[in-house]
C-alpha cells in the first residue's frame, strides 16, 4: 500500500492512496477534507483513509475469514496489514508519541494542544477496533 499527496488547484491538498495495485476500485483519491492544508496533516489522511478502505475489505471477506475450532467456537483469521508511508512524522504520531500525548491529555511538552490530534485520535480507534494487526511503516 502506497500513500501520496499532491497540491491541487487553489491550494488545497489532494489525497491518495493506493492498496491493491493500479486501477483497483479500492484505490482512493480525493482533497484534504477541512481547513488545515498541511502535508503532515494530508500523510495522517491518507492513512485513516488507508484503514477504513481495509476496514470495508475485511468486512467483504467475514465469511471466509470465519473458521470453527475442534470445540465448536467460531474464530476469525487475523491479517497482517502494513501500511507504508515515506512520513516518518504520520508513523512517529501513531506508533511513538501518541502513547505520551494520551497519557498528558493530547497536549505536548509545551502544554499546548497537539497538531492533528483528532485525525491521530481517529487512525487509533481504527486500529483498536480491527481485528487485525496493523504496522505503519
Amino acid at each position: 500500500m502506497a500513500l501520496a499527496l499532491e497540491m491541487a488547484a487553489l491550494g488545497r491538498l489532494e489525497v491518495w492512496v493506493y492498496t491493491f495495485g493500479p486501477n483497483d476500485k479500492r484505490n482512493y483519491s480525493g482533497p484534504l477534507p477541512g481547513s488545515i492544508q498541511t502535508s503532515q496533516r494530508a500523510e495522517l489522511e491518507a492513512i485513516y483513509q488507508a484503514l477504513v478502505i481495509l476496514k470495508d475489505s475485511l468486512r467483504e471477506c467475514y465469511d471466509s475469514c470465519v473458521y470453527t475450532c475442534s470445540n465448536g467456537c467460531k474464530h476469525i483469521y487475523r491479517h497482517s496489514v502494513v501500511i507504508k508511508t515515506d512520513s516518518r512524522y504520520s508513523i512517529s504520531c501513531v506508533t511513538n508519541w501518541s502513547q505520551k500525548w494520551r497519557r498528558s491529555g493530547w497536549t505536548n511538552l509545551m502544554e499546548n494542544p497537539v497538531a492533528n490530534a483528532d485525525l491521530v485520535q481517529e487512525i487509533l480507534e481504527l486500529m483498536d477496533t480491527t481485528d487485525n494487526d496493523v504496522y505503519l511503516e
